[in-house]
């Protein structure tokens, strides 16, 4: 029988033989990430992409997590074990879209918790008052034969009527009543005369 509660369960204790992180976690550097020997031995160019992603106010996800020691298949299985972990971290421009990569010890970072709410959205993200920043001033719209002629709605509405010229044809409702040209069938005056005849016979 497949339990989803027993994956759920799982998942939960794996996160702290992982190093306390899960894949999809949000996370933060901890304070004072630079004076770490790790992070002091980086090259300037590791360090400034590293700053850039911080900077760049995204959320930052966990995309992998590994262990230092070596994966061994069998017995005692070092997969999902051990102290030490390297962490894949990214950069969330949109849900489920991720730019910038980066490897980071697994002690250099901390879960950022949002549960049960959703991740909180990053200020970058966010605009301030509409009626400040806009900038359109409103115009009067032209007449329909004032518009430039491949802009104009006008030539959705015109139709060959059988002329072989384009003519705006019957499409629009004059309010009032047209009465349409009609005559009972002969012999039949009384249309319901007429009708009785398809009407089944008791």
């Amino acid at each position: 029988m497949n339990r989803k509660f027993v994956k759920l369960y799982e998942s939960a204790l794996q996160r702290y033989t992982n190093g306390g992180l899960l894949t999809g976690d949000l996370v933060v550097f901890k304070e004072g990430f630079q004076n770490d020997p790790w992070f002091r031995g980086l090259g300037n160019n590791t360090k400034d992409k590293i700053k850039a992603m911080i900077e760049s106010g995204l959320n930052l996800r966990v995309s992998a997590i590994k262990s230092v020691l070596p994966a061994v298949k069998g017995a005692g299985n070092t997969d999902y074990t051990g102290v030490d972990f390297n962490v894949d971290i990214t950069t969330e421009i949109a849900p489920g879209r991720y730019g910038d990569f980066a490897t980071i010890p697994g002690r250099l970072l901390e879960p950022k918790s949002s549960y049960p709410n959703l991740p909180p959205v990053p200020e970058v993200f966010k605009k301030g008052d509409p009626g400040r920043r806009a900038a359109i001033k409103p115009k009067k719209v032209k007449d329909e034969a004032e518009e430039v002629p491949f802009l104009s709605p006008r030539d959705t509405m015109l139709s060959d009527l059988g002329n072989r010229k384009l003519s705006r044809g019957d499409r629009e409702l004059l309010n009032t009543n047209v009465k349409i040209p009609s005559s009972p069938a002969k012999g039949h005056n009384d249309p319901a005369s007429y009708t009785a005849n398809y009407l089944p016979k008791r």
